[in-house]
């Protein structure tokens, strides 16, 4: 306090026009610049608070600072290439808005800009970059926690189109550099101060890296052990696994992304085959963005809120694949045994025997096994991919309608 004769400092949580909660504190002297410190809590609830200060002097009050439209939540951060960008393509995702899902800060690849904007935004959706911007499938994820489970949600999306994975990258020697996208979006976080309160990541890229499935693995690693620890809050980390389409991604990459769960600690991969909306590259907001924004809520539902682990929240994933005694099928166990799958017809043509002129003809779906028919002689194969594909179906989905994750020649049992 810099101006003498006050003998307390008052603050009142307001909520609409009632005062849930006073704090007062004591000043030491009549001195100028008189040290003080309160700690004010606000509930994590779906209402704007108003925090009022006062300076008080034998009981008289005079009000020194005001701040509206404070509300307390969950952070989450999303970061990627242009499908994390997710910007409008085709489709309106800006009904999902509302007060209670914020963002803080400009997305934008100027360094200038990104210091320049240290405010808290209402979340954006369709924009490309700007301030609030978040994506479209994010928007909707945001504002599904929100209604099924009564908490404000802040997401902060550094995501920039077409980039490789070298380019997300923590400048070590100054994690702050505005000059980086790691840098960028840390500084935005810090700025706010939720980089110790983040609760998830995000990630959805791989497009750029094309065939290279070693430089994505150690890239995305180290960005992993980065956000360890500039982001120590965080429970769990969301993988998006590319598909089809821009950059030919190749399914050496794809499997490496599927295998990060199994590779590192509190890792989740959700795949992208089996939404419709795809116009070779990004999608369509409905059936597309707007599903996997519905994915991730009911993955984020389960991992961070505690709803039900009930089957088919995950995207379906190979277990293992064992080929019968003639070799005339092979039958691909799920992951999630109370799985219930669905084959879809001219499906088969997107399985590849590796290291055998067999072909898979056609399949069937038996709870949570697909079997696969086999012409040819495949007692030679060295394993199967599943390579999905661009566009609309047909897909491997389980009952949620969540397609198989892809994979690359994953061994045979019995070859």
């Amino acid at each position: 306090v810099s101006t003498s004769g006050y003998d307390h400092v008052v603050a009142r949580v307001s909520k609409d026009t009632e005062v849930v909660e006073t704090f007062r504190a004591p000043l030491c002297s009549a001195a100028d610049d008189d040290p003080f410190e309160l700690t004010l809590s606000v509930p994590a609830e779906l209402a704007s608070h108003r925090i009022e200060v006062a300076l008080a002097a034998s009981g008289v009050e005079t009000l020194v600072a005001d701040v509206d439209d404070v509300v307390a939540g969950d952070i989450l951060i999303v970061q990627g290439q242009s499908n994390a960008v997710a910007r409008q393509f085709d489709g309106d995702a800006n009904g999902n808005q509302g007060p209670f899902l914020r963002s803080f800060g400009t997305r934008a690849e100027d360094g200038l800009a990104t210091s320049a904007d240290l405010s808290w935004h209402t979340a954006e959706g369709n924009a490309s970059e700007g301030p609030g911007a978040v994506g479209q499938w994010s928007l909707r994820l945001g504002r599904l926690l929100i209604e099924a489970h009564g908490v404000p949600i802040a997401i902060l999306n550094g995501a920039r189109g077409g980039r490789p994975i070298t380019y997300f990258q923590r400048n070590d020697d100054d994690p702050e550099d505005l000059a980086s996208s790691y840098g960028r979006l840390l500084y935005r976080a810090r700025a706010a101060a939720v980089d110790g309160r983040v609760r998830a990541i995000l990630w959805y890229q791989g497009e750029a890296d094309s065939g290279d499935p070693i430089g994505h693995h150690d890239g995305f690693v180290a960005l992993y052990e980065d956000w360890r620890e500039d982001f120590p809050s965080v429970e769990q980390v969301y993988v998006t696994q590319i598909r089809n389409g821009c950059g030919s991604p190749s399914s050496e990459v794809r499997e490496v992304q599927r295998r990060f769960a199994d590779e590192l600690d509190s890792v989740s991969v959700m795949s992208t085959t089996g939404l419709d909306a795809h116009d070779g590259c990004h999608y369509a907001y409905e059936g597309g963005y707007e599903l996997l924004g519905v994915r991730y809520a009911a993955l984020l539902g389960r991992d961070l809120y505690g709803d039900p682990d009930v089957p088919d929240i995950d995207a379906p994933n190979v277990d293992r694949l064992e080929a019968s005694a003639d070799a005339a099928e092979v039958t691909l166990f799920s992951r999630d045994a109370a799985s219930t799958l669905t084959f879809d017809p001219g499906a088969e043509a997107h399985f590849v025997l590796e290291g055998s002129s067999a072909v898979v003809t056609s399949g069937r779906a038996e709870g949570a096994t697909i079997v696969l028919v086999i012409a040819g002689d495949a007692r030679g194969a060295t394993g199967l991919t599943y390579l999905g594909h661009s566009g609309a179906g047909p897909w491997v989905t389980n009952a949620t309608g969540i397609g198989l994750l892809g994979f690359h020649a994953v061994p045979i049992e019995g070859l």
